[in-house]
C-alpha cells in the first residue's frame, strides 16, 4: 500500500477573506493567510467521510493539521491505500466547509489517464466501488476482446447480449455460450445440454434428462450409465440390468451378494483384540495398561464392549485380579466383570456382578496359579468430541509375591452400535 505527500508545498496555505479593497472598477478583499488553523480532510467535496489514516513526516498518527504561523499546511502523509490516494478535500471549517481541493505533492506525473476518446494500457486496472457500463448499439456489439501477443484472432469475445466466444488466437472463435431461453444458457460447442435446471426457490430440483425427444436414451457418467427408458442404475456398467447393477462390488436385485467383506467403518463396525502371550503382574498394585488389550475409538459414538479374561494367580486373598479402564476425555463407561469375588476358594458359587463406571475399578478373586478362573465383561463406552483409546488396566488388588497372570486368549470385542 502507498502513502503520497500532501501540504508543505507553495500552494498549501489556508486563506481567509480580509478588509475589502477597490482597485478601478474591480471591488475584491485583501488575503488573509490564517495561522493556527485546524485542517480535516476528506473524501468528497461535501458529504463523504472524513479521512483519518494520516501520519506526519515523523510517521506519528494524526487526524488533522494545523498551519503554522504563516498559515502553510505542514507537509504530511495520506492515508495508506492501494492504489495511493492522491488527492484529498481539505476543510478548515470544522468539517462544515467549504473545502478545497489538495493534490499529493510526490507524483511523478498526472498522465497515463485513459482518454476518453480511447487509449492502450500497460498496466491493472483496479475500480473499487465502481460500475463498469457497455453499451452497444446492437446485441452482437462487441464490448470486450482479449488477446495475447501475437495472435491474429481473439480469444475471448463478449458481446451486447453477453455470449461469450472462445478460440485459439489463430482462428476465429469456434465454441460459445449463451442465453437460448428465459432461464436457460446453452453452448453450441462439445458441451450439449439441452435441459440442465434447478429450481429457483426453496425446495427447486436439478433435472437430468438424455434428451429432449419422447424416445429417452442414457445419462453416461463415466463408466457408469443411467437408462432413462427402463429406469435403471449402474455403476461400472453402462447397460444395466437391474434397478441397481454394480459391477464388482455387488449386484442387488432384492438380494445382497458380496463377493469381499462387509467392512462398516460407522455403525456396525467390529475391532477385536486378544492377548497373543500371557502377562504377568508381581508385588504390585498399582493399575498399568495392558500390553495387547486396547481399541481405538471414534468422537461422539457408542459401542457395546464384550469380552473374556482368563487368569489366575495367588490362592485365598491374596494377589487377585483387579480391573478398570480408561478413555478419551468426556467418555462414559458402564461395565461390569462377572467372575468370583476376592475370597474365594472354588471355581465356582457366587459371583461378582457390581456395576461399574468408567473411574471405577472391579476386582475378583484368585484360587491358585494352578487353577485358571475367567472374568466375562459387558458394558456400553459412550463418547463425546474426542477420539482416542479404549485400555484395558489391571494390577493385583492385594500385593503378592506370587504372580497374577493374565493369560494367552483373553479377549475384546467392541462392536459400534450408534
Amino acid at each position: 500500500m502507498t502513502r503520497h505527500l500532501f501540504g508543505g508545498d507553495i500552494g498549501s496555505f489556508v486563506v481567509a477573506a480580509g478588509s475589502a479593497e477597490t482597485v478601478g472598477s474591480i471591488n475584491g478583499n485583501h488575503a488573509v493567510l490564517v495561522p493556527g488553523q485546524i485542517v480535516t480532510f476528506w473524501t468528497a467535496a461535501t458529504s463523504g467521510t472524513q479521512i483519518t489514516d494520516l501520519r506526519d513526516m515523523l510517521d506519528t498518527v494524526i487526524t488533522s493539521v494545523t498551519t503554522d504561523s504563516n498559515g502553510a499546511i505542514p507537509q504530511m502523509k495520506g492515508p495508506d491505500t492501494t492504489p495511493g490516494t492522491w488527492f484529498m478535500w481539505g476543510d478548515a471549517n470544522g468539517g462544515a466547509g467549504p473545502r478545497r481541493l489538495m493534490a499529493a505533492t510526490d507524483l511523478t506525473s498526472l498522465d497515463g489517464k485513459v482518454s476518453v476518446s480511447g487509449d492502450t494500457m500497460t498496466g491493472t486496472l483496479v475500480m473499487s466501488t465502481a460500475t463498469t457500463n457497455y453499451v452497444g448499439s446492437t446485441a452482437t456489439s462487441t464490448g470486450v476482446n482479449v488477446q495475447v501477443t501475437g495472435d491474429t484472432q481473439q480469444r475471448l469475445i463478449v458481446d451486447a447480449s453477453g455470449t461469450h466466444t472462445w478460440g485459439t488466437g489463430s482462428a476465429v472463435g469456434d465454441v460459445n455460450l449463451s442465453r437460448i431461453s428465459a432461464g436457460a444458457l446453452g453452448t453450441n460447442g462439445a458441451w450439449q445440454a439441452p435441459t440442465v435446471r434447478g429450481g429457483t426457490g426453496a425446495g427447486g430440483t436439478l433435472a437430468l434428462t438424455s434428451t429432449s425427444h419422447a424416445t429417452k436414451g442414457k445419462i453416461l457418467l463415466g463408466t457408469s450409465a443411467y437408462d432413462e427408458v427402463n429406469n435403471r442404475l449402474g455403476v461400472g456398467n453402462a447397460s444395466p440390468a437391474f434397478p441397481l447393477d454394480v459391477t464388482g462390488a455387488g449386484n442387488i436385485t432384492g438380494n445382497l451378494t458380496v463377493g469381499g467383506n462387509i467392512i462398516p467403518t460407522g455403525i456396525g463396525a467390529v475391532a477385536f483384540t486378544r492377548k497373543a502371550s500371557s502377562q504377568a503382574v508381581t508385588s504390585s498394585t498399582t493399575m498399568a495398561n495392558d500390553n495387547d488389550l486396547f481399541l481405538s475409538v471414534a468422537a461422539n459414538a457408542t459401542y457395546h464392549v464384550t469380552g473374556i479374561f482368563i487368569f489366575n494367580g495367588a490362592s485365598a486373598s491374596a494377589g487377585n485380579f483387579k480391573t478398570g479402564w480408561s478413555a478419551p476425555a468426556g467418555a462414559a463407561l458402564d461395565w461390569f466383570m462377572s467372575g468370583q469375588p476376592v475370597g474365594a476358594t472354588a471355581g465356582s458359587g457366587s459371583v461378582v456382578t457390581n456395576s461399574k463406571q468408567i473411574a471405577d475399578l472391579s476386582s475378583l478373586g484368585t484360587i491358585g496359579t494352578g487353577t485358571n478362573l475367567t472374568g466375562i465383561l459387558t458394558g456400553l463406552l459412550v463418547t463425546s468430541g474426542t477420539s482416542g483409546t479404549l485400555q484395558f488396566q489391571w494390577a493385583q488388588s492385594a500385593t503378592s509375591t506370587t504372580a497374577t497372570t493374565l493369560l494367552a486368549g483373553t479377549f475384546v470385542i467392541m462392536r459400534r452400535v450408534a
